[in-house]
């Protein structure tokens, strides 16, 4: 087998460990995360061509997403 397997499994365990998530709730938030980060992208390029439209928007989402990621790494210190 190809040693890059165990390097990257033994990474992501210590990612999930560190970000105090098991694999489905860390997939399903970066899941959601990326997709939101594209359609954030999307509104600041429109956004860039014609100010009137999504204003904030961009923002308001990067915002939010770092808050819920603040919250979960809050959550899971506690435990």
């Amino acid at each position: 087998g190809s040693p890059i397997a165990p390097m990257v499994l033994s990474a992501s365990r210590q990612h999930l460990k560190a970000a105090g998530k098991s694999y489905v709730p860390h997939g399903t938030f970066a899941l959601k995360a990326g997709i939101l980060l594209f359609y954030a992208g999307f509104t600041s390029i429109v956004h860039a061509i014609v100010p009137a439209w999504y204003p904030f928007k961009a923002r308001d989402i990067t915002r939010a997403l770092a808050e819920e990621s603040q919250r979960q790494e809050a959550a899971a210190r506690a435990k």
